[in-house]
């Protein structure tokens, strides 16, 4: 079983983004008190994921996490026996190859970042140990907290021993850990630095985090996550090519389409409805692609629907060759779109299909939910 289905199985009745409102999120996050240093601000960021979560699942998490979190930590001490220096690394990051092009370009000329030796594995040290037990002392009515916060102060403390470095980069923001490794990492005299990869709306799964700096996209980023309460001074506005992207070498005929739709997640009637949709484009003659998410998208239901030479395959076009290749990049919530108008391209939102999620858009401050981008039912 994979890491995705595992967090499908343990996500099932927990209420979606669009499930709540803003004023519901806004209330419960301005009810929590200022956080008291950076283990505070970790709670209080998981309290706002607890709020999409039913009580009885939160309750369930903390009983079994109360009795595991002993048994877990024995296991971690023990693993530490294998847990030898490799080599010095000035910095160190999570992986971003998938994404080519969103690591700052400051932090690339400032640092020699090394990306290759990330991984999970886990070990304790005996510092760690009594840094795990603290958290279970102050947050013993939070255990599943206390229990995820020892498993990522496992996975840090490993790379830590191992490399040493000066600097840890990650994408974590999410994370309702990533202000508690913030105060870890200064245990141990390392900076701890965190680089925006995908769209942000208000939501507070994304409040009250704190990192040595948090690279953004741009200031209205920076504004939205200070109003959830993100700690104010970390943030960095630095535009990467990832989003504003050089087009002029990528252009290329045979994977042209007037009318590209940049596909999530989707249902039966959702994929029937979109092709429905684009209808009017087939009717002048335009030509239309449909790209699939990598992960998120169900691509052989799309085939059932649309024939493959309709389809434009993520693993053989870039994100890039397809920007550059379109005259209208058409979807809903998705990265693609804000990378598609910073890139000098026509973005069209669909209303159609996704009506309800774009009429909630505006009011979740979607940076592209604006007057001045068109909508697909004014092309119908």
């Amino acid at each position: 079983m994979n890491y995705f289905r595992i967090l499908n199985i343990l996500e099932k009745g927990n209420s979606e983004m669009f499930e709540v409102s803003v004023q519901d999120q806004k209330r419960f996050l301005d009810s929590l008190d200022a956080p008291k240093d950076d283990i505070d601000r970790s709670c209080k960021q998981y309290l706002c994921h607890n709020f999409f979560i039913p009580k009885w699942k939160i309750v369930s998490f903390n009983v079994l996490s109360f009795f595991l979190f002993i048994p877990v930590l024995i296991v971690l001490f023990f693993k530490r026996i294998g847990v030898k220096k490799i080599q010095i690394y000035e910095a160190i990051s999570s992986t971003f190859d998938s994404e080519m092009g969103i690591m700052p370009k400051e932090l690339e000329e400032k640092y020699d970042i090394n990306n290759k030796v990330w991984n999970n594995e886990l070990s304790l040290s005996l510092k760690d140990c009594g840094f795990a037990f603290l958290i279970l002392f102050r947050y013993w009515k939070h255990a599943f907290f206390a229990l995820k916060c020892m498993i990522n102060i496992a996975k840090y403390s490993t790379l830590v021993k191992r490399y040493s470095p000066s600097v840890i980069i990650d994408k974590s923001e999410y994370s309702f850990s990533s202000s508690m490794l913030t105060s870890y990492c200064h245990k141990h005299g390392i900076k701890h630095i965190n680089v925006m990869h995908g769209e942000k709306l208000y939501n507070i799964h994304d409040s009250f985090f704190h990192f040595d700096e948090c690279y953004v996209w741009n200031e209205y980023y920076k504004n939205l996550l200070i109003e959830l309460k993100a700690e104010p001074t970390q943030f960095i506005v630095s535009t990467p090519s990832y989003i504003k992207m050089d087009l002029s070498d990528y252009v290329d005929k045979s994977k042209y389409a007037d009318y590209k739709y940049y596909l999530a997640v989707y249902d039966d009637d959702e994929i029937k409805s979109i092709i429905a949709s684009l209808r009017f484009a087939h009717n002048q003659g335009k030509s239309i692609k449909f790209r699939p998410h990598p992960r998120h998208s169900d691509i052989k239901l799309l085939e059932k629907y649309v024939d493959s030479n309709d389809i434009e395959y993520p693993n053989k076009v870039s994100i890039v060759e397809s920007v550059a290749n379109l005259e209208f990049a058409v979807g809903s919530y998705t990265t693609v779109l804000l990378q598609a108008y910073s890139s000098g391209r026509k973005v069209i939102l669909d209303d159609v299909t996704f009506k309800t999620q774009y009429q909630q858009l505006s009011e979740m401050k979607y940076i592209l939910a604006d007057s001045s981008i068109p909508v697909l039912s004014q092309f119908q």
